[in-house]
């Protein structure tokens, strides 16, 4: 899944921000497949909350 995929999906909302603030000050240069793995996590975790 893209980036803009991930954008359209979650509407550009605060996940963005969230995953920004979790990486970007320490880790800035970081790849889109981790990001998309990243968000893979972040969503089967919330789905298992459900």
């Amino acid at each position: 899944m893209s980036k803009s995929e991930w954008i359209s999906y979650f509407g550009a909302g605060d996940i963005f921000k969230r995953f920004e603030e979790l990486f970007l000050p320490h880790r800035p240069h970081y790849s889109e497949s981790e990001i998309d793995q990243a968000l893979k996590k972040r969503i089967a975790v919330k789905s298992k909350k459900k």
